[in-house]
């Protein structure tokens, strides 16, 4: 497609962008949608940021990119994302502080920072090796669900479970997410298919002595903080036939990885 026949064609179709809640994460990415296919850069040709901080536009589909940092937003700054379109519009986005979380496979554990500085640490249980594995990598929080309800297998076969109220659950990657566990004090070992779960007291039969821990984390992160998976599973007995963690269904489009499959 000739240049000028690129920006005029992509001038006379809108582009909009999906509103961001009132403050984001370093790490957050504004999604954009159109009503048609439309070339990526002619698109990322009509944005500009300001201030001028290194950015990408990705593309999650032939109608729908993501405009993210290169690196992370500027902590505690204002950002105006502006299209020049028909209509044009501007976007202002508020970053909060440099909070992220740290979840290491090894050693089950998640370490929310500010910074460099861990404020708090805490006992996770996160997917059983060989075949749900947590997946490493860098991820943001792309989507929150404060009462979810999370399913898995076949129904009506022997494996599947559907489980209502799964509390504060953050989803980082595809059906990946962290979320209160409130039918297990079994911490520090992995026993999920892939999820991050975390000792609540909401929904607890017995909560006595349980620490609030996925709560503590559901009020520190914001829709686009950023979340860093290293380490390597240990290994631990195999799930019962009836396993304890649920896989939670399909989430929305604007995660920023998309290449694998482990809930």
């Amino acid at each position: 497609m000739w240049p000028w026949f690129s920006w005029w064609w992509t001038a006379a179709v809108p582009v909009r962008p999906v509103w961001p809640p009132r403050v984001v994460g370093v790490d957050y990415g504004l999604q954009l949608v159109a009503r048609r296919p439309l070339p990526s850069s002619a698109i990322a040709q009509r944005i500009t940021v300001t201030p001028a901080v290194p950015w990408r536009l990705l593309a999650e589909g032939r109608d729908h990119w993501q405009v993210d940092p290169l690196a992370l937003w500027p902590a505690h700054t204002t950002l105006r994302i502006h299209y020049r379109g028909d209509p044009p519009w501007t976007v202002t986005m508020h970053v909060g502080a440099d909070k992220w979380v740290a979840v290491d496979l090894t050693h089950q554990t998640a370490t929310a920072y500010v910074g460099l500085v861990p404020v708090r640490t805490m006992r996770v249980a996160t997917g059983v090796a060989p075949d749900w594995v947590t997946p490493t990598g860098r991820f943001w929080i792309f989507r929150k669900v404060a009462d979810d309800r999370m399913r898995g297998g076949e129904p009506g076969r022997p494996g599947s479970w559907d489980v209502a109220h799964v509390p504060y659950a953050q989803y980082f990657y595809r059906g990946v997410a962290f979320h209160g566990a409130w039918w297990t004090r079994r911490f520090g070992v992995p026993q999920s298919h892939g999820c991050v779960q975390l000792a609540t007291r909401m929904h607890n039969p017995d909560p006595r002595g349980v620490p609030e821990d996925a709560g503590w984390l559901w009020h520190f992160t914001n829709l686009g903080t950023l979340v860093v998976v290293t380490g390597k599973t240990p290994t631990a007995p195999p799930l019962p036939r009836r396993p304890p963690a649920p896989v939670p269904g399909p989430p929305p489009s604007g995660a920023r990885s998309a290449a694998s499959s482990i809930p």
